[in-house]
């Protein structure tokens, strides 16, 4: 591309162009001018010689002067008069200063001598034959009563006119081009001066573009371009004010929408993802940097919110939905679609707001299988105490050897409603009270509680073949409920026990770790199952129903020892697998470490 002129270029270039054609036009005037003058200045010296000639002569016109006249022409000649020349009004020449009069043809034709014959000062530039040059003559009539009596005519080479002013030319011809030359050099600074205020808004606005807002024009130059500069100058201040307004609205849109809970997701008509936050990409299970300006089936490959986008889309109005998002633990998400349109109405694209519902999707199905649990667990022993009874109404009661094992089973089957009845109870109680925070803790040495909360285990495990051991470092304090700690760390106990084969041994460890308190309960039995893991502190949740109710267990122990542990501001963790046993963790937090 070719570079553009300069500014200052173009205004001098002008300038001096506009400069040259003044200058000609006033050097050709000026010049006509002076030329002018000097040819009428001329003029009137040969008339006032002519006429000075004509009052000589005035009295002695005749052919018989003739000779007289001649001589006098030639005398003045000579003196520098110029040329002169007598003759009559009929033409004849009586005497003439440079040509011999008799061989001089007539010249009543001429110009100048018509306009004396009739009684006017005649005059006139033209080539002279005779001379071989350009003449300027002026004719004087000498009257007598009125008529032309003799015409006198001075004339001078045109040329002598021209050689006169040739001084003048060349002094007029120096001062033009001074004038030309300082006016070009006021021109070119003149140019330049009006070039830095223009270069200097050039440069301003490159640093306005560039974002240096905080930049400012200097007012200066002509009030055109000092206004433009005030003007550039109060736009950038309403620019930088803009600017950090949206930044800060955008900083504080992106605070929000990164700081979210909710996934939201904007999509266009074209079904491309424009904008997508964390939370987002984390319930969809994607990367969501990666994601904007894709197309929605390529980035996220879940059919179900395709169609909701599209069914948003097509309905224009406000869309709700469940989804569900498969993987290794199934996610389900609400999703709430609105149509935003532009200032005309016209759809442009599709706000998708996703909340997590999984947790109440679970929280559900513990409720259904709680009822569903407690309506069985419940079922069985009322059911059997029923059938037992009616037994006995039959006619069973007259034998006493009936009557009694059948009172007996009534009688463990009113035992399990009652501990089933009393679990949920206590359950409750411990809800209520870690909710109120009314829980009493004390600190209190975690071996006596661990001591006390074994002991009862003692002749159980010789009767199973099942011993305890524990390993707890001295000195730990714990910040507890005690009779409730106890309570935990004896149902984990009775647990390993239960689930150990004859002639292993339960393992129950404490010891501290940094900022917690860590108690372990090992075995080496059964084990539990990975799908079984996340829900075993769910109430009623059996992992064996049919053995877990022949080994006298209610389904809240796991439930209430998590209750226990929440209340105490400890979590409990499991670790297990089928047939290499399971370790259950109390962590509790450690006092000496609390400042």
């Amino acid at each position: 591309m070719r570079a553009r002129p300069r500014i200052w270029w173009q205004l001098f270039r002008c300038s001096v162009i506009v400069l040259f054609i003044a200058l000609g036009i006033m050097s050709y005037v000026a010049i006509d001018m002076l030329r002018s003058l000097q040819e009428h200045g001329t003029a009137d010296d040969l008339k006032r010689q002519a006429s000075v000639v004509a009052e000589i002569i005035d009295g002695k016109i005749g052919v018989e002067n003739a000779v007289w006249i001649n001589d006098l022409c030639k005398r003045l000649a000579e003196a520098g008069s110029g040329r002169v020349t007598v003759l009559l009004p009929s033409g004849q020449v009586l005497g003439d200063s440079a040509e011999d009069p008799e061989r001089m043809d007539d010249h009543s034709l001429r110009p100048e001598v018509k306009s004396a014959k009739a009684g006017l000062v005649g005059s006139a530039t033209r080539y002279s034959v005779t001379l071989d040059r350009n003449m300027m003559y002026v004719a004087v009539p000498l009257l007598k009563r009125g008529a032309a009596a003799a015409i006198v005519r001075a004339s001078m080479p045109v040329a002598a006119v021209t050689e006169t002013l040739e001084p003048y030319y060349l002094r007029f011809g120096l001062a033009v081009f001074l004038v030309a030359f300082f006016s070009a050099v006021l021109s070119l600074y003149l140019s330049h001066r009006i070039e830095k205020p223009v270069s200097a808004l050039t440069e301003g606005v490159g640093r306005f573009a560039g974002g240096d807002l905080n930049y400012r024009l200097r007012i200066e130059g002509a009030q055109e371009l000092a206004q433009l500069a005030q003007a550039m100058n109060n736009m950038a201040s309403e620019l930088r004010e803009k600017l950090q307004t949206i930044t800060r609205q955008r900083n504080e849109l992106e605070a929000l929408l990164s700081n979210m809970v909710e996934g939201v997701m904007f999509v266009n008509c074209d079904e491309r993802i424009v904008r997508i936050n964390p939370a987002a990409g984390q319930l969809l299970r994607i990367e969501f940097e990666d994601v904007e300006g894709r197309n929605m089936v390529e980035a996220i490959r879940n059919t179900a919110l395709h169609e909701f986008v599209k069914r948003a889309l097509r309905e224009r109005g406000s869309a709700e939905d469940e989804i569900c998002i498969l993987g290794e633990s199934d996610r389900y998400l609400q999703a709430h679609g609105t149509v935003i349109e532009d200032q005309e109405g016209r759809p442009v694209g599709v706000l998708v707001v996703l909340n997590d519902v999984t947790k109440l999707k679970t929280v559900e199905l513990i409720k259904r299988d709680f009822v569903s649990n407690v309506s069985h667990e419940l079922k069985t022993p009322v059911t059997s105490i029923r059938g037992f009874l009616e037994t006995l109404r039959d006619g069973a009661l007259d034998d006493p050897e009936d009557s009694r094992r059948f009172l007996d089973i009534i009688i463990k089957h009113t035992d399990r409603v009652s501990a089933i009845v009393e679990d949920l109870l206590r359950l409750s109680r411990i809800e209520r009270e870690e909710e109120r925070g009314q829980l009493k803790l004390e600190e209190s040495d975690l071996f006596g509680i661990l001591r006390s909360a074994l002991d009862r285990f003692g002749q159980t495990g010789q009767s199973k073949g099942v011993s305890i051991e524990l390993d707890c470092t001295s000195g730990l304090v714990v910040k507890a409920n005690r009779p409730l700690l106890e309570q935990a760390v004896a149902s984990l106990a009775d647990n390993a026990m239960k689930h150990s084969q004859p002639g292993s041994t339960v393992v129950v460890k404490a010891f501290s770790e940094g900022d917690q308190v860590i108690i372990r309960v090992i075995d080496s039995g059964t084990g539990i199952g990975k799908g079984d893991l996340p829900r075993i502190f769910e109430r009623f949740y059996r992992v064996d129903k049919g053995r877990s109710r022949e080994k006298g267990g209610t389904g809240l122990g796991l439930a209430i020892v998590k209750h226990i542990v929440n209340a105490h501001g400890g979590r409990i963790k499991v670790e297990s697998s089928p047939g290499r046993g399971s370790t259950f963790s109390i962590h509790l937090p450690n006092p000496a470490e609390v400042v």
